[in-house]
Formats: C-alpha cells, structure tokens, sequence
C-alpha cells in the first residue's frame, strides 16, 4: 500500500511539474510579445504565479537606500494553502521586515534575472514548502524575462533609431536649404544698406536684417535640437569617466546603473547628473583620501534616485555647506524639482544622496 501511494505521489508530482513546464513555455512566448518593459515584469508575476499555481510572486531589486523594493507582484487566493492548524504565535514565520509579499511568510526562493538589477522571488505562507523543481522552474522563468527584456531594450533601440535618423534628414534639409537661403537673403540686405542712402529706408532695412539674423539663430538652434545627443546613453558616459581614475589612481569604484535609465530622464536631468558626478568625484580626488566609491543611479516608481558614497575622511557639513560644490550640486538638482541631502562627519566618510521626478520617455 506504501509503495502505491508513494508511486501515485510520484505520478502526480511528475504530471504536475510537465504541466509548469508547458505554461511557462507558453507564458515565455507572450513575454517576448510585449515592447514595454515595465509591462513584461507585471505580466510576468501575474502570469507566474497563477499558471503555476504559486501563492506569491515578485519582482523585486534592491533601492539604493539598501532594503528590498518590490516592483511588483501578484498573489493567488486559489494557491494559498490551509492553515487554520497554525497557532497564534508561530515560530516559523519571518520577520515583518523579510516578508515582502505575504502578511505571513514561511518559505521563500529567490533566483536573480541575470544582467538586470532584478530578482524574482516566490514566497509560500507553508513551511518548507518549495521543492528542487521550484528552483529550477525559478531559474528558467528569469532567463525567460531577461529575454523579453532584451527584446523590449531592443525594441525602443531601434525606435530610437528610426526617430533620429528621420531628425537627422530634416535638419540636414534645414540647413542645407532654409538657413543657405536666410544667409543669402542677409547677404543681399547688407549689400542693399551700402547703396541706400534715405534714412528711413535703412532704418527698415536694418530692421529687416536684424529680423533675419534672429531667424537664423532659431534656425541653427532648431537644427542643434533635432540633431541626436551622445549615443553612448548616461551609464556608459560616466563609466567612460570613472574607469580612467579608478586605473590610474587605484580607486576601487563600484557603479550600478539601471539599464533603462535612459527612458527617465530628460536632457537637463541627464546633463546635471553627469555634472553632478563630476563635482562629486573632484571633491573625492582632492579631499577625501577615500579608497572605496560606490556609485548607484535607479529609477524608483516616480522618482530617479542617485546615491554616491565614500569612504574617505568626511567633514564638517555645516562648516563646508558653500563650498567643495555642494552649492552648485544643490541649485542643480532644486532647479529640476529634485531633493538632495549630505550624510558625512569627519572620519566616517560622505553620501551624498538625490531624487529627481522621472522624467517621461523619450519620444
């Protein structure tokens, strides 16, 4: 009777595992469908955790502040288990601060989603409820969303493309035919003041030439505009930075960027976080004696968030509030309606910290 029993578990288990296989072979071809990152992580949890029947299942990284941040997540009312056997005060559930998807959490996998800052995790209200295959159903699932995230990436890429290489051909148009014709038109004008001798008509004409000056200008800032900023994206551009003096100077420098920066910032808040940067690593080179930098930029629901920290010599905030930049960095980030705070005394090191408003995707 054992033996049958343990067979039919067996058979059961095995049916059971082939059908999660073949969901998420199905929910792998959807996830490669969808252009919006954001979209693939949402679909991907609720998908998840109800094709599988799972309990509970997150998308979750870590904030620059250093606790896990849920992304999102989905739970399945069908796929909770019976506990009215438990008692009151039970031993094995986590603490409040380590469950982040449950109100009662007992077991948890946690797998990264290789090449993002992701993590999916599944929680289960039951202890020791996971099995080896869960594990491994975890893993295939994050492989599956670095695909479609990829695949998203990809897809605005080459959107992006398309919207430059269309503003490149117009503002090669605006130069190469409307601002030739304002410079001949100016051109003509100044040749006409030399034989002009009435004072009214020159006065005219003056106002003419200057009106065309000004059209011009705009002319040459609408082609500046339409041209495409620097391909290499804010990531790329400080690493290009930082990796010079982390060689030369043996500065150990651990920067994490979000891989979709890009999609939350507008160009004034690209340019002041770059210089931001910049200022931040100056004040280090010259004051800080720091032998350790850690640098963290993420986008956090509403928010572009920026943490920078040392460990170097620190100092009197309050005595260095005008100086060492940090009058600059401040006016840059209120400017754009963002927030920006100093944690440092001397021997402890320093941290600056910053939020900006997301700004929208590029479009």
């Amino acid at each position: 009777m054992a033996v049958a029993i343990d067979r039919s578990r067996m058979l059961f288990e095995s049916r059971h595992y082939a059908s999660q296989l073949q969901s998420l072979a199905h929910l792998a071809v959807d996830l490669a469908t969808i252009a919006e990152p954001d979209r693939v992580l949402i679909t991907a949890a609720q998908r998840f955790v109800h094709s599988l029947d799972f309990e509970a299942c997150g998308i979750v990284r870590r904030s620059p502040l250093g606790p896990w941040e849920v992304i999102t997540s989905a739970t399945n009312r069908a796929g909770e288990k019976d506990l009215s056997y438990r008692y009151r005060e039970d031993p094995q559930i986590l603490p409040e601060d380590k469950c982040l998807l449950l109100p009662e959490t007992r077991s948890v996998i946690m797998q990264p989603v290789l090449h993002t800052e992701y993590w999916v995790r599944l929680e289960s209200a039951l202890a020791g409820e996971f099995a080896p295959t869960d594990s491994h159903l975890v893993a295939a699932f994050c492989g599956h969303i670095a695909a479609a995230l990829e695949n998203a990436r990809l897809y605005a890429q080459g959107l992006r493309n398309a919207k430059w290489s269309e503003r490149r051909m117009l503002a090669a148009d605006l130069h190469d035919s409307v601002s030739q014709r304002l410079f001949s038109a100016q051109l003509l004008m100044s040749a006409m003041a030399l034989k002009i001798a009435d004072q009214d008509t020159a006065r005219i004409l003056s106002q003419v030439q200057q009106l065309v000056q000004t059209s011009r200008q705009e002319l040459r800032d609408m082609v500046q505009a339409l041209r495409p900023p620097d391909s290499r994206g804010l990531a790329q551009r400080i690493r290009d930075r930082l990796e010079p003096l982390a060689t030369v100077l043996g500065i150990r420098i651990d920067c994490q960027i979000a891989w979709d920066i890009d999609r939350w910032l507008t160009p004034e808040q690209d340019d002041a976080l770059c210089s931001i940067v910049d200022e931040a690593m100056q004040n280090i080179l010259k004051h800080a004696s720091a032998h350790t930098v850690t640098i963290l930029i993420a986008h956090c629901q509403n928010l572009v968030t920026a943490a920078l920290a040392d460990d170097g010599a620190g100092f009197d905030a309050s005595a260095a509030a005008k100086g060492l930049g940090l009058h600059s960095m401040q006016h840059r980030v209120r400017a754009l309606g963002g927030a920006f705070a100093i944690d440092t005394a001397p021997g402890r090191g320093t941290r600056l910290t910053l939020s900006l408003p997301a700004g929208k995707e590029n479009s």
